[in-house]
């Protein structure tokens, strides 16, 4: 997948509903984890035009990092923002150091080389998000800050 350009990709995109596709992802990671994530929206529906198997596929790889990184629960934001949809992954986990997020979506880019060998993964989640969300047209933005945490926000056009 990495491998085509987004152009190439067979998106299947309809309107598909956020929250709904939010509560379904945060349900399947929850009996992966057995952690609880939080759906913060004020909103019964939030609809975005996106391939759903895609969007499920972000989700998984924002909330498995999450929770990979962090012991607290994790909050799942969904919403309207002007002329976009969004949706934000927050958790209050270990941070990424500064030096460190202008490479977090670099294909096999890991933040600390030992911890990560301990929780697994390949350098490839963060790399696959953003293709996902540029291929939506999209936007990927990081907000971390060590010992505190982290959050992911992801912009789609309406």
């Amino acid at each position: 997948m990495l491998a085509n350009h987004d152009t190439e990709w067979n998106l299947d995109i309809k309107k598909i509903d956020l929250v709904s596709l939010s509560e379904e992802t945060s349900k399947l990671i929850k009996n992966v984890y057995d952690q609880h994530i939080s759906i913060c929206t004020r909103y019964d529906r939030v609809i975005a035009n996106v391939d759903k198997q895609k969007m499920k596929q972000l989700l998984f790889i924002l909330l498995d990092n999450a929770l990979k990184y962090s012991t607290s629960s994790i909050k799942l934001y969904v919403g309207y923002k002007n002329e976009h949809v969004f949706f934000t992954v927050k958790d209050h986990g270990i941070g990424i150091p500064k030096e460190d997020i202008a490479h977090i979506f670099d294909r096999f880019y890991r933040v600390d080389k030992a911890r990560n060998r301990e929780t697994g993964g390949t350098g490839l989640g963060l790399s696959i998000a953003k293709q996902i969300v540029d291929s939506h047209q999209g936007s990927i933005d990081v907000f971390s800050k060590e010992g505190e945490g982290t959050s992911f926000v992801v912009t789609l056009p309406k």
